[in-house]
């Protein structure tokens, strides 16, 4: 989408063809993936300029730096008891591995195990990583100096990118966030949170491992702290508000989810960006192919405020 040789969106969907054909030739699609035209029609044709026509002008994005630091479950939030109860994971075999005998039992039922990457200082280290990156890395001489940086992420990853740039503002000029999770207060069964969302109880709380869940207690002021639903309303970020791009599918199961996007639509006064199920964009639902097929939609966001 940045190289300058695709002048029509025809050249766009050409070029992606061909890469996502090249990354099905080395492995990177999964087996029961979509075929590369396929993709390629969907994140075109679909979602990037659905009222077009593939001949119109295309105007490649701005060039950026596009780093994907691996939160796993901890919320992008730094663990508000201050502790970890974890050594660092030994195994580096790939970011969402599970490893029994590295984790920690936190059900009275068998095979409940919580994984130890849901604890530590995860927003701390994100704001470490854009400082580090600025002052010493190898590409420092290529970033442009703050604000010139977006934020964004799916799912948890969502929550954390609008939360963290609610909370520090002054670092970024874009965000994005695709089926974010951006109401954490409406979260509150913790018999549900301990049987799908253990870490939620110990990033934000205490959680109580071989215990009844009404054992583990929520820190509320903490979780107020890091919700970006109330940021929004306590007018935290303002200058980011009309840079906000999100969206969530219409096959969302999570009620929870799909209750805080409205609600942010509603805050923010903008029409719904609930997106329906179309050809090849995995039903709308909580899936890698839906956020895929938003892909150039959430680039092109971040490109025009790259300046």
């Amino acid at each position: 989408m940045m190289d300058p040789a695709n002048k029509t969106f025809r050249d766009l969907k050409d070029d992606l063809t061909r890469r996502f054909q090249e990354l099905a030739k080395y492995g990177g699609l999964r087996e029961k993936d979509y075929d590369p035209s396929q993709i390629a029609t969907s994140l075109v044709d679909h979602n990037l300029h659905p009222d077009g026509g593939l001949d119109d002008p295309f105007h490649p994005l701005r060039k950026m730096i596009i780093l994907l630091p691996d939160g796993d479950n901890s919320f992008y939030t730094d663990e508000d008891e201050g502790r970890a109860l974890f050594p660092p994971t030994r195994e580096k075999g790939g970011c969402d591995a599970f490893y029994a005998e590295e984790c920690m039992r936190i059900s009275l039922l068998p095979l409940r195990y919580m994984k130890p990457a849901a604890l530590g200082k995860y927003e701390s280290y994100i704001l470490e990583l854009i400082g580090y990156l600025r002052r010493n890395s190898s590409i420092k001489d290529y970033i442009l100096p703050p604000p010139h940086t977006g934020i964004g992420g799916f799912s948890m990853g969502g929550y954390g990118a609008l939360k963290i740039a609610m909370r520090h503002p002054e670092l970024f000029s874009s965000v994005s966030s695709q089926s974010g999770l951006v109401d954490i207060e409406l979260l509150g069964n913790k018999f549900l949170l301990k049987g799908l969302m253990p870490e939620f109880l110990e990033v934000f709380g205490h959680l109580e491992p071989l215990a009844l869940p009404t054992s583990s207690t929520i820190n509320e002021a903490y979780r107020r702290e890091h919700n970006p639903l109330r940021l929004i309303r306590e007018g935290k970020g303002r200058r980011l508000w009309g840079k906000i791009y999100f969206d969530y599918g219409a096959a969302e199961r999570f009620s929870a989810l799909k209750e805080g996007n409205k609600r942010l639509e509603e805050i923010l006064g903008v029409s719904s960006r609930m997106i329906h199920p179309q050809p090849f964009n995995g039903g709308a639902a909580h899936n890698y192919l839906f956020w895929r097929s938003r892909l150039g939609n959430v680039l092109l966001h971040h490109s025009l405020y790259l300046r």
